[in-house]
């Protein structure tokens, strides 16, 4: 059953394991692999339902509510329940319908979202939809694993169709990202002069600069990760705007002494 799992969802189902532990409960029900989806933050399921506006704390807050405590001693086989077997059932069709080959934690919180059960419920009392949550996977296709944020990867969907969207406000968005500031600040570079350089032109107090495509730049961040025999992240546009004419990052990278050969060599690692 569990071949196709990600490593991610497989670890998903070993916390749902651990909360019926918690509980006391004699097995693994839906609303177990509800909570076992949410005790990583950064995995794809979280991060759609921060997308939606629920975050972890608050959904554990409403299960625990609903789920009562046991006294009884936990089965050592951790058997699932009728409705764990069903959400797991679900999630591969969520998966068929997406084309997918596997089962990640976006399939199994689709298929809690289709639950009539505890987890359906708190889940729906939450404001959590189907059809929202299946918008925002859907635009998941085209990305290479499910370790690659899906804020990232939405917002690179976004802005390719929106042909009035600035390159700029990209870039913002993309440096902000907790991987990329850390990566930059190891290489010596300081961030605040390029926001407030790119916050001033976005300011509408002068003819804006003239930016590459985002296509582009997202052509060459593909050349950059491939090279590196790694998957897309917001670390290779780095790089990319490097390599880039008319961007706005190489010149704060030149003044901070940082070459593309050394970001290359840190993207590779030790």
């Amino acid at each position: 059953m569990w071949q196709r799992f990600t490593e991610r969802a497989r670890k998903a189902v070993f916390y749902a394991q651990e909360e019926v532990r918690r509980l006391g409960a004699a097995h693994v029900g839906s609303e177990h692999l509800l909570l076992g989806l949410v005790r990583e933050s950064d995995n794809v399921a979280s991060k759609i339902l921060k997308d939606l506006g629920v975050s972890a704390n608050s959904l554990r807050s409403e299960l625990d509510k609903e789920l009562p405590r046991h006294e009884a001693k936990t089965s050592q086989d951790m058997t699932l329940t009728p409705s764990a077997k069903q959400m797991i059932d679900a999630s591969y069709d969520e998966a068929r319908r997406l084309n997918h080959d596997y089962i990640g934690t976006e399939h199994l919180l689709l298929a809690a979202i289709r639950q009539r059960d505890i987890a359906g419920m708190v889940l729906a009392r939450l404001g959590v939809e189907l059809d929202a949550a299946r918008q925002i996977v859907e635009g998941l296709q085209d990305a290479p694993s499910e370790e690659l944020s899906h804020l990232f990867k939405h917002r690179i969907a976004h802005v390719l169709k929106n042909d009035s969207f600035r390159l700029d406000y990209f870039v913002l968005g993309f440096i902000s990202e907790e991987s990329t500031a850390n990566f930059l600040k190891a290489l010596g570079v300081d961030l605040v002069p390029l926001v407030e350089c790119l916050k001033n032109d976005l300011g509408g107090g002068g003819v804006p600069r003239e930016r590459p495509s985002l296509e582009s730049v997202l052509t060459l961040a593909n050349e950059e990760a491939r090279t590196s025999g790694q998957e897309l992240s917001p670390i290779h546009f780095i790089p990319a705007l490097m390599r880039a004419d008319k961007n706005p990052i190489a010149h704060y990278m030149e003044q901070s002494g940082v070459s593309l050969d050394q970001v290359r060599a840190a993207l590779k690692g030790p």
